[in-house]
């Protein structure tokens, strides 16, 4: 005879017990002193623009006052204008003597098309100083180090600008009509020297075209800094400048090619930049021993 084995108790399973949750004083508990203002608000404290500001101001003022610096010591170079226009012959009949591509004939198919020589005429204006500005803020609040290494190369290749500007004296095509040339700009406007006194400014400075330099700096700086495939495209920007301020007669295409050249120098020099400063830094040392 077997044995039954006892019968289960019919009935509700009793629910497993959950964990209390913590309570207010455990969770503060938990929570570092003063950071109750840390919480999520809804605001993004990147970036912390009260510091990154007056960085940035700093920066601008720095800037500024080496460009000022740098357009003194331009109008200080003012050469003598029979020299200029000389050397104005010199390079143009040089340039035909290379096989480079006229000038004038560019000039000319933009005459033909008023709308776009206008159009030239602005991008030559308005673009160069406020576009070179707007990437270097932006490389000093998204990319420091590219910041750092723009600004430096940016200073290097205009100081050494200064070089040509009191050595070469250089008409711009626009001031030589005997070759055939117009000044675009002051026959359909906007023209950057429409209101500026004599003496205000040299324009006998085309040799080296900063514009050129400084809007290929650009395109690299925005090309080294990006990530996207589209920053590519930054590279229209200094091929569009070639084209104006040829077009516009405002420089040559020697004054394009040298800038490019002393910009690749200044780019190949930086890795000196910080030996020499650590050599200053050494030499200072010993000075105050």
């Amino acid at each position: 005879m077997s044995i039954a084995s006892p019968a289960r108790p019919v009935g509700r399973v009793p629910p497993r017990q959950q964990p209390a949750a913590p309570s207010t004083t455990d969770n503060a508990s938990l929570v570092p002193a003063g950071s109750a203002s840390r919480e999520p608000t809804g605001r993004s404290s990147h970036p912390q623009w009260a510091s990154l500001l007056p960085a940035l101001a700093g920066q601008a003022v720095l800037l500024g006052a080496l460009l000022a610096l740098y357009l003194w010591a331009r109008l200080q170079a003012a050469g003598e204008a029979s020299t200029a226009v000389a050397n104005a012959h010199s390079l143009y009949a040089w340039e035909r003597a290379m096989g480079l591509p006229d000038e004038l004939a560019l000039q000319q198919w933009l005459l033909a098309r008023p709308g776009l020589a206008r159009a030239a005429n602005t991008y030559y204006a308005s673009v160069h100083f406020p576009l070179t500005g707007l990437v270097l803020a932006w490389l000093f609040v998204r990319h420091r180090v590219h910041f750092a290494w723009t600004r430096t190369v940016l200073v290097a290749v205009t100081a050494s600008a200064l070089i040509l500007t009191f050595t070469v004296p250089l008409a711009p095509p626009r001031l030589m009509p005997e070759l055939g040339f117009t000044d675009v700009a002051a026959a359909l406007g906007p023209s950057v020297y429409a209101h500026s006194t004599s003496g205000a400014t040299n324009q006998l400075a085309a040799m080296p075209s900063l514009h050129v330099g400084w809007a290929v700096l650009v395109a690299v700086a925005l090309i080294r800094a990006g990530r996207s495939r589209w920053r590519w495209l930054w590279m229209l920007h200094p091929a569009v400048t070639v084209l104006v301020v040829v077009a516009t007669a405002n420089h040559y295409w020697t004054d394009g090619l040298v800038a490019v050249a002393m910009l690749g120098g200044a780019a190949a020099l930086m890795p000196l930049v910080p030996l020499v400063g650590r050599a200053a830094a050494g030499t200072l040392r010993a000075a105050r021993a």
